[in-house]
């Protein structure tokens, strides 16, 4: 889940998740959350909804609501600042 896909810096660390994932035999969903946090759930609802147990979360906000964290409690990677 990315704030903002135009950013370069989110594209390099994208690009670098999705070949360690195709390296794995694995692959990922993006979600660009056009820095509103309102898709940020949305999002995460589409997950919820196709099973989806693991996330990397680039948000635009500077906090993760505890909510969040406990709708994945198998894997979530959060970073502020990438």
């Amino acid at each position: 889940i990315v704030a903002d896909i135009t950013n370069p810096v989110f594209s390099k660390v994208i690009r670098g998740i999705k070949e360690t994932l195709q390296k794995s035999g694995f692959g990922m969903f993006l979600f660009d959350t056009e820095m509103q946090e309102e898709k940020v759930y949305q999002s995460i609802d589409i997950m919820e909804e196709k099973n989806i147990h693991d996330t990397c979360l680039f948000p635009h906000f500077h906090h993760l609501p505890m909510t969040l964290r406990a709708r994945f409690p198998s894997g979530l990677f959060y970073t502020e600042n990438p």
